[in-house]
């Protein structure tokens, strides 16, 4: 291993990582996907770690929004 290389080379992907190593990987991949969401649809902080909660939160969040969209096509796109 060379210095400036923090894991082994012969690691492909998350999954040959040790699980301590690819737990925290997928929790900080899962936090910043959190941190992508506008303000005001991000989970409260306490529940990140609660799968029951998280998944409520998110049932409960889409159940308040139109999930409809409108498609306006102009005519001239349209083929014949």
């Amino acid at each position: 291993m060379k210095l400036g290389q923090p894991l082994d080379t012969r690691l492909m992907g998350i999954n040959d990582y040790p699980y301590t190593i690819s737990y925290v990987i997928r929790k900080a991949l899962q936090i910043e996907s959190f941190n992508e969401l506008p303000k005001k649809k991000r989970p409260p902080e306490n529940i990140w770690d609660n799968g029951a909660e998280l998944e409520l939160w998110i049932e409960n969040l889409s159940a308040g929004e139109d999930n409809t969209v409108d498609l306006i096509i102009p005519d001239w796109e349209i083929e014949d």
